[in-house]
């Protein structure tokens, strides 16, 4: 799927005149950049998705705009290596790590739909993660999941730290596949 967009390929996705769309990047109501002067604008899918999710634009325009971001983040790599052959199998876009400090550096440059997060991090750090998360302007609509199979904490602490959700290890593939995909991404 396409990571950037022309006037036209916006023009099409919504069903509207490039000249629509046009007036929208002139306005700055979609962010867009020029490679040079007298270029075409381009629009990252990032921004196209963020101004579909700002103006209440129906989900079904999301998937013309290009494939869902997982990033997965788990210290059993059996685990990692199952949810990710799911995730791809459905066409998501999926990056994995086994550390948070790598979960850390793929939030920047990924910039994932869904971010699903075992207890990579301790506690203190964990809260912080959820914290960068949410208080970058191009991640504000990012999904949070933890995924953990500890009994230490109820769902309704791990959501204090920031969480959207919780899903507890074991979890069948399919319940889990099924919620990413119902999520307001």
């Amino acid at each position: 799927m396409k990571e950037e967009y022309t006037v036209g390929d916006i023009a099409r996705i919504l069903n509207v005149d490039r000249t629509t769309v046009f007036r929208w990047v002139q306005k700055g109501v979609i962010k867009a950049y020029s490679a040079s002067p007298g270029s075409n604008h381009k629009v990252t899918r990032e921004n196209l998705v963020t101004y579909l999710k700002e103006h209440n634009i129906p989900k079904k325009y999301f998937n013309k705009a290009g494939k869902k971001k997982v990033l997965i983040a788990d210290d059993d790599k059996e685990i990692l290596s199952a949810l990710e052959a799911v995730f791809k199998s459905e066409g998501f876009k999926v990056e994995t790590t086994t550390t948070g400090v790598e979960a850390g550096l793929l939030i920047h440059t990924f910039r994932p739909d869904v971010i699903l997060l075992d207890n990579v991090f301790t506690e203190d750090e964990g809260e912080k993660f959820c914290r960068t998360v949410r208080q970058d302007p191009e991640l504000v609509h990012t999904k949070l999941v933890s995924i953990t199979g500890s009994i230490e904490k109820s769902d309704e602490e791990i959501l204090e730290q920031g969480f959207d959700a919780v899903m507890r290890k074991p979890f069948d593939f399919d319940t889990m596949n099924a919620y990413i995909r119902g999520l307001e991404l």
